[in-house]
């Protein structure tokens, strides 16, 4: 028995429905038919239709439906918008499409905002985060600001941090509010090799226009992570940097970073600790081995580019110089683990079942620099790309630090031995 046909269909049309509305639509603003609002703007009248432009902005839905004395009007005047941004957004709501470039974007993203069409605004902010790079990231922020784009000014933002380097040296830094610069360096997220880089853009700035900016030099210098820079750089800052020698306040901000350096207990301080956050996640290798017997196996390998190997899952904790081929390579008898030739091992781990049982050698050898058989454990911190900083606590004295390491590798790999 052959299937009877079913008496009905439902067809979906939509598609070629909507395209002919739009085209409909289009052709009676066209040979103005139909229409009941004139936009003027300037000596330009646009010709449209209320209920088109009502339903793709909820601006002119409000001012049509409202009690507002345009829904009774034929022609509304605007006074604070672009005509060629007013066209386009009308043309929009008749087509669909939107010609966006880098010289309409300027005033047809505040149009869109103002008018609340939202997906113009939106194709508006992605073309802007298309073009961000370092010499117009930072105006581009600002916009995005000013019109309340957050997700593009976020994105701005991003791009300022990772290309700090280079966008510090365009004429946008320059002109930077000390507000602006203060948010923009004090962010946790700044891509710097060192923070050396983060005060040379700081001073330059202040250069740029000296007699108005100099007064800012302190507060600034707050945003620097002070105690992450060497000895050798903050003392040669406080002697022969004449913006900091003659400012007080710059000088005990710089006292309070040797100390850092010269009292290890000062470390522990609140203050400290907030300006020693680390910017972005640092690119160091790390080696983490098991027992001692794999260090002659993977030493020629770990001399190819590791900074630090922690042996773990002993029970004895042991901090040794920098060494290789059983000799010391200290950064220098003044400091010994800036900059070392070698890498540094850290022999740690809890005690487990065999705490007290694992001694040391009675006499240790000359790459031994620190060694307990207290119960405890190792923190770790990476701070930035060229520091980190290791600590071992004592639970047998309550928590007490009983050693700490800062690490400082100004070059990684094995090119920073040579």
């Amino acid at each position: 028995m052959e299937q009877q046909a079913k008496p009905y269909m439902f067809a979906s049309l939509t598609r070629p429905h909507s395209e002919q509305l739009l085209q409909g639509l289009q052709l009676l603003r066209q040979d103005h038919e139909l229409c009941d609002i004139v936009l003027r703007v300037g000596d330009a009248k646009i010709h449209a239709h209320k209920v088109v432009l009502a339903s793709i902005s909820p601006y002119f839905k409000a001012m049509f439906t409202g009690n507002l004395s345009e829904k009774e009007t034929s022609e509304v005047e605007f006074q604070c918008i672009d005509e060629a941004a007013l066209k386009a957004i009308v043309e929009y709501a008749y087509t669909g499409t939107v010609f966006i470039s880098q010289e309409t974007v300027e005033s047809l993203l505040p149009a869109a905002n103002l008018l609340q069409v939202k997906l113009v605004l939106k194709e508006c902010c992605s073309f802007l985060e298309s073009q961000l790079d370092a010499g117009n990231c930072i105006g581009i922020s600002r916009f995005a600001e000013t019109y309340g784009c957050h997700d593009l000014c976020l994105a701005a933002t991003k791009f300022i941090c990772q290309n700090f380097e280079e966008v510090c040296q365009t004429e946008e830094f320059f002109e930077l509010t000390r507000a602006e610069l203060d948010e923009i360096v004090s962010n946790d997220c700044l891509n710097v090799l060192t923070e050396e880089s983060v005060f040379y853009a700081l001073e330059s700035w202040i250069k740029y226009d000296l007699t108005e900016r100099q007064q800012y030099l302190a507060q600034l210098l707050h945003c620097v992570r002070l105690p992450l820079l060497s000895v050798k750089f903050l003392t040669r800052l406080y002697e022969a940097n004449h913006l900091i020698r003659d400012d007080h306040a710059c000088k005990h901000l710089l006292n309070e970073a040797l100390k850092y350096h010269f009292m290890p207990e000062h470390r522990l301080s609140y203050q400290t600790v907030l300006s020693t956050r680390p910017r972005c996640a640092p690119k160091v290798l790390l080696a983490v081995g098991g027992k001692a017997g794999l260090f002659a196996t993977l030493e020629s390998w770990m001399y190819g580019g590791v900074d630090l190997e922690l042996w773990a899952h002993e029970h004895t904790y042991e901090r040794l110089w920098p060494v290789y081929g059983y000799k010391v390579f200290n950064g220098s008898s003044e400091e010994p683990y800036v900059n070392p030739k070698a890498p540094v091992h850290i022999i740690t781990g809890s005690a487990g079942c065999r705490e007290k049982h694992d001694g040391f050698i009675p006499k240790p050898r000359d790459w031994s620099a620190f060694r307990s058989t207290d119960y405890g454990y190792t923190r770790m911190r990476l701070i930035n790309t060229t520091h980190l900083y290791l600590e071992q606590v004592s639970d047998d004295q309550n928590g007490k630090v009983i050693d700490q390491m800062m690490l400082v590798k100004e070059k990684h790999g094995a090119d920073a031995w040579r």
